[in-house]
């Protein structure tokens, strides 16, 4: 039971994901179509509970095939962002840079916020916040 959820919530996560579409002149900036998707993913996550709480586990459960699992799920979600980024430094959306090292930092960052959001809740709306993670994850936080 714990596997299918996890699989079903790699496939959800899955469907709302996609390939930023640079060259379509009707397509959105490509900074909107990540924002987007982004609010989507985070949204399933936080409005979803019981799935957020379990994904916040990781690493604290004594069962360890339930922390083996959730850290195949994690690695899984981390090699889709490292992929993506690497998709972007070739269509040159992305800067060159580690993928491999960004996309952890990427995944560490949007955990954090997920606790945030379930634990706190009513801290921020989602767009807010994915306003604001993007504009660390794009600019950092340097005046």
């Amino acid at each position: 039971m714990f596997d299918s959820i996890l699989d079903q919530a790699m496939a959800d996560l899955r469907a709302r994901l996609h390939r930023i579409e640079v060259g379509d002149p009707g397509a959105p900036p490509p900074q909107d179509q990540l924002r987007d998707q982004v609010v989507a993913t985070l949204e399933y996550i936080v409005n979803d509970r019981p799935l957020a709480t379990l994904l916040l586990s990781a690493g604290h459960t004594p069962d360890v095939d339930a922390s083996e699992r959730l850290d195949m799920f994690f690695t899984e979600v981390r090699d889709l962002l490292r992929r993506a980024l690497e998709t972007g430094m070739e269509i040159g959306l992305v800067r060159t840079c580690q993928p491999e090292l960004v996309a952890a930092a990427m995944l560490g960052m949007t955990r954090g916020v997920i606790e945030l959001l379930v634990r706190q809740p009513g801290t921020a709306p989602v767009h807010d916040v994915v306003r604001e993670m993007l504009q660390v994850a794009l600019r950092g936080v340097l005046a």
